[in-house]
């Protein structure tokens, strides 16, 4: 129910008589009206940066909407994770991975036991997750464009192929935030691994340009950043 607040205003029509005021006051509402819903509808985001053999550290985060979550990338952060939700009250809805290295899995068998989470993986990275030696199966193969409820907001799905044939990224359109696994990092890119993985993270790339040139970046190594400051992506367009 919207606050009291919202129906306190004077109410005038278009020509600025005090009279019914339909028009301009069903217009009014109606924007107040989403504005207070779009209030509503907040994402946090807890960022755990672990120790990792690169020197940029690894990044795990634990997004929040609600009293509902989700964790992408999270392994050595589980016991912080693990505490937090429990002492928020929260419900792990989610266990995102942007790839299936075994290093973002080790985690998700105690973290699917302990919350009941869905696990989700795209079906191009299944072959890396059977040869992880980790023992969990997939709740839910996500592909391009898929969308997840989380709370009453949408995390959206976009295959980038490049690090890993299943690689992935999130979108959060209303933080404007990117979650770029190893697809995209500051200054650079994930580890590729031959021409045809070159081939493919080039072509992740110029879409992520392309299509979220104003997104900030939390990516799965170093340090966030945005798209816009990452102007070497442009050199891209024309290649």
């Amino acid at each position: 129910m919207p606050p009291p607040d919202l129906f306190r205003y004077p109410v005038a029509d278009n020509r600025g008589t005090a009279d019914s005021g339909l028009s301009f006051s069903a217009i009014w509402f109606r924007k107040e009206l989403m504005m207070w819903k779009k209030r509503q509808n907040h994402f946090t985001c807890k960022t755990f940066r672990k120790p990792d053999a690169g020197k940029e550290g690894k990044n795990e985060y634990l997004l929040i909407n609600g009293d509902e979550a989700a964790t992408i990338d999270v392994s050595a952060s589980c016991d912080d994770v693990s505490e937090m939700l429990r002492q928020q009250r929260l419900t792990l809805k989610y266990l995102l991975v942007t790839h299936a290295h075994r290093s973002h899995l080790t985690a998700l068998p105690e973290l699917r036991a302990s919350f009941g989470a869905a696990f989700c993986i795209c079906r191009r990275d299944a072959g890396l997750l059977n040869t992880s030696g980790v023992s969990i199966e997939p709740d839910l193969f996500v592909q391009d464009k898929t969308r997840l409820a989380l709370g009453d907001g949408i995390i959206r799905v976009l295959h980038t192929p490049g690090h890993t044939p299943g690689s992935l990224c999130f979108f959060v359109k209303d933080m404007n935030v990117l979650f770029s696994g190893r697809t995209l990092e500051k200054g650079g890119y994930g580890t590729i691994w031959g021409p045809s993985s070159m081939a493919a993270m080039l072509s992740s790339l110029r879409r992520l340009n392309g299509n979220f040139c104003s997104a900030v970046v939390y990516p799965g190594r170093g340090e966030s950043t945005t798209m816009r400051k990452e102007a070497w992506l442009d050199c891209l367009r024309s290649h």
